[in-house]
C-alpha cells in the first residue's frame, strides 16, 4: 500500500509539472501567434510608408518631366513657327518665278518682270551685292533637349538614396575613441581608423606584427535593445570588425581582451569568426564557401547586427544583406563596436576602417 501510495503520489506532483509545463507552452504558442500578427502588421506599415514615397516622388517627377517638356517644347515651337515662315515665303517666291516659265508672249513676260518679277529677284539680292541672300542662313534646328538629369539613367539609384532621408530607424552614428596607439590613426570626427603612415628605422618587424593586433572602440556603449551598425571595409587586406565588452572591474570599468567577438579577414584563412578567441572558419582564403557564408569574396561593406534581448549578434554583407555568420552573446556589460585595421602588410593593407553614416 505504502508503495502504492507512494507512486500515486509521484505521478500526482509529475503530472503537475507537466501540467504547468504544457499551460506554459500553449501561451507561449499564444504569444508566439500575436507577436507574428503584431510583426505582419509592422511589415505592413513599413511597406505602406516606403509605397507612398515612391508614389509621391513617382508623381513629382512625372510633373517635373511635363514641365520640362513644355519648356522645351515651348522653345522648340517658337523656332519652328520661324522656319516655317521663312518656308512659306520661299515657296510663295519659287510659284511666283515658276509661274514666268509658263509666260510665252515676250511682252506679257517684260509686263510680269516690271510688276512682279522684279521685286522678287531684287529681295532675293544681298545689300549692295548682286549675289542671292540666303534665307536659311541664321535658320537651326533646336534640338531635343529634355533632360531629368540623374533622374534619367538612375532612377532607382536616386529613389534608394532619397529613401534614405526618410527611412527610420537607420545605424546610430557612431564615434571612434581617440587611440593612444601610435600604430594607429582615428580620423577627424572619429569615423574612420588607419594605420599611422610608417616611420623609418628601427623596429619595422615590431610594428608589422604588433600592428596585426591593435584595435579601436567605439565611445558609446550599448547593453540593451536591438542595434544595427555598418563599417566599410573596402578592398583591405585583412580586418577585423566586431565587438568588445566593458566589465567592471572593482570601481573603474575597463576593457577585457578576452571578451571580444569578431569578425575577421584573413589572408591565409578567409572569413573567421572569433569568439573569445576561439576561431570559426567562414570562408576558405581561395573562396570556397563555408558554414554560413556564401559570398565567393569578402564583403566590401560589413553590416553588424546586435539583439541584446535574444542575447545574439549576426554579421553580414551589407551591400547584398546576405548574413555571414550568426552566434549567441551573453553580454552582462555594455559592449562598443571594435574595429581592428590588420597588419600593415609593407603597405598593402594601410585604407581605412569607416564606420559609416547615413
Amino acid at each position: 500500500m505504502n508503495i502504492l501510495r507512494g507512486a500515486l503520489g509521484f505521478l500526482v506532483k509529475e503530472n503537475r509539472e507537466i501540467e504547468g509545463l504544457n499551460q506554459q507552452q500553449a501561451s507561449e504558442i499564444i504569444k508566439t501567434k500575436e507577436k507574428s500578427k503584431s510583426l505582419s502588421a509592422h511589415i505592413s506599415s513599413c511597406f505602406e510608408e516606403l509605397h507612398q514615397f515612391l508614389r509621391r516622388r513617382e508623381e513629382e517627377l512625372k510633373e517635373e518631366q511635363e514641365r520640362e517638356e513644355k519648356t522645351t517644347v515651348a522653345a522648340m515651337l517658337k523656332n519652328d513657327c520661324v522656319i516655317e515662315n521663312r518656308l512659306m515665303i520661299g515657296r510663295e517666291m519659287e510659284v511666283t518665278l515658276q509661274s514666268a516659265l509658263e509666260i510665252p508672249e515676250s511682252d506679257h513676260f517684260l509686263e510680269w518682270w516690271s510688276e512682279r518679277g522684279l521685286p522678287v529677284i531684287e529681295g532675293m539680292k544681298m545689300k549692295d551685292t548682286a549675289k542671292p541672300k540666303s534665307r536659311v542662313r541664321g535658320l537651326s534646328v533646336t534640338p531635343d533637349s529634355l533632360n531629368l538629369g540623374l533622374y534619367e539613367t538612375h532612377l532607382p539609384f536616386c529613389m534608394w538614396k532619397e529613401m534614405l532621408k526618410v527611412v527610420k530607424p537607420v545605424p546610430v552614428r557612431l564615434t571612434l575613441s581617440s587611440s593612444d596607439d601610435s600604430y594607429l590613426k582615428v580620423s577627424e570626427g572619429g569615423a574612420s581608423v588607419r594605420h599611422a603612415d610608417r616611420k623609418g628605422g628601427f623596429g619595422f618587424k615590431y610594428y608589422r606584427d604588433y600592428a596585426a593586433t591593435t584595435t579601436v572602440v567605439s565611445t558609446e556603449t550599448v547593453q540593451t535593445g536591438q542595434h544595427y551598425w555598418e563599417v566599410e571595409v573596402g578592398g583591405k587586406l585583412d580586418w577585423g570588425v566586431g565587438l568588445k565588452v566593458k566589465e567592471d572591474s572593482g570601481k573603474q570599468s575597463v576593457l577585457s581582451p578576452e571578451r571580444e567577438i569578431m569578425l575577421h579577414l584573413k589572408p591565409e584563412k578567409g572569413l573567421v569568426f572569433s569568439h573569445d578567441g576561439v576561431e570559426t572558419p567562414l570562408m576558405a582564403a581561395g573562396g570556397d564557401p563555408g558554414t554560413q557564408a556564401e559570398a565567393q569574396v569578402g564583403p566590401r561593406r560589413v553590416g553588424l547586427c546586435l539583439d541584446c534581448d535574444r542575447e545574439r549578434v549576426s554579421f553580414y554583407d551589407a551591400d547584398s544583406m546576405v548574413l555571414l555568420h550568426s552566434s549567441w552573446c551573453s553580454f552582462v556589460s555594455p559592449c562598443s563596436l571594435c574595429l581592428c585595421p590588420g597588419p600593415y602588410m609593407e603597405g598593402r593593407n594601410t585604407n581605412p576602417l569607416t564606420v559609416c553614416w547615413y
